[in-house]
């Protein structure tokens, strides 16, 4: 049996609630991501009829974000497939408009994120992504200069300002001081230190309608893993095209136009290299 990797339609139905179709369909389960190094996805194909097929392909990047995600720890969740999205991608500006800027207050993050139905608790869960990362002086170089922000912690200001000797510095640093490299709940920790990096990040703490949100993920953190899996969740439910607009990309950061060699299909080769152990 011939098989090409991966059809879409067979990746819509993996994660589909509706039990009336998901009993006329094909089902999808993937079993771990790795890169080219000797590496392939490989995943298993499940018929009506109830037989499986292995399916192993190998990938031609150097890394992909579950990779980069394992790495630094965090929650493992599942991401329903299956998501039509548009053929073109927004432009800089509609972007940034959806975008809460670094220095927003609290208020104005909690506002622009509620007309996408997202609550306080989402809004501290989804700004917990600053875990990890780096910034450049320009986002918050406002809170040293010309005065410092009264709600940053002076000693880390004063760390900032060798980092950032002048307003429009281009150098960069990284959002979380306790645990730069790692998912965890320290951004939190951050915050009750007053050492967050943004205004959109320290005023979470200093809003009384998220400042118990904050506390409750610094001391708690899986608490923030369960919180900010279902936020994220959320947020990919986000603007989904329906019926037949848009495609089902299979990788959601380009166009299937402009991916006809994201994956090399090694199929026949792997299988007759690594033959599977039977179910």
């Amino acid at each position: 049996m011939k098989l090409d990797f991966l059809d879409e339609d067979l990746m819509v139905v993996s994660q589909l609630d509706e039990k009336e179709y998901c009993e006329k369909s094909w089902k999808v389960y993937f079993d771990g991501v790795a890169n080219t190094l000797g590496h392939r996805i490989e995943a298993i194909l499940i018929s009506l009829e109830k037989h499986y097929y292995p399916i192993k392909t190998r990938l031609n990047f150097n890394n992909t974000n579950n990779m980069a995600k394992y790495e630094s720890g965090g929650p493992d969740y599942d991401v329903p497939l299956g998501r039509r999205d548009g053929r073109t991608f927004a432009t800089r500006n509609v972007t940034l408009q959806n975008l809460p800027p670094p220095f927003a207050n609290a208020s104005t993050i909690l506002a622009s994120l509620a007309t996408k139905n997202f609550d306080p608790t989402d809004v501290v869960a989804l700004s917990g992504g600053h875990t990890i990362g780096i910034s450049h002086c320009t986002s918050f170089t406002g809170r040293l200069y010309p005065t410092q922000d009264p709600s940053m912690d002076k000693t880390f200001a004063n760390n900032l300002k060798g980092i950032c000797p002048t307003a429009n510095s281009t150098n960069t640093t990284v959002l979380d001081i306790r645990s730069p490299d790692k998912f965890d709940n320290k951004y939190y920790v951050d915050l009750m230190n007053r050492q967050g990096l943004f205004t959109s990040d320290q005023d979470l703490y200093t809003d009384s309608r998220t400042k118990g949100i904050v506390t409750s993920f610094a001391v708690n953190e899986t608490l923030f893993f369960e919180k900010f899996v279902l936020s994220m969740t959320k947020m990919g439910q986000l603007s989904v095209l329906t019926g037949k607009k848009g495609e089902i990309r299979a990788n959601c950061s380009v166009r299937n136009s402009d991916n006809k060699s994201y994956l090399a299909s090694v199929v026949e080769e792997e299988l007759e290299e690594e033959p599977w152990s039977e179910f």
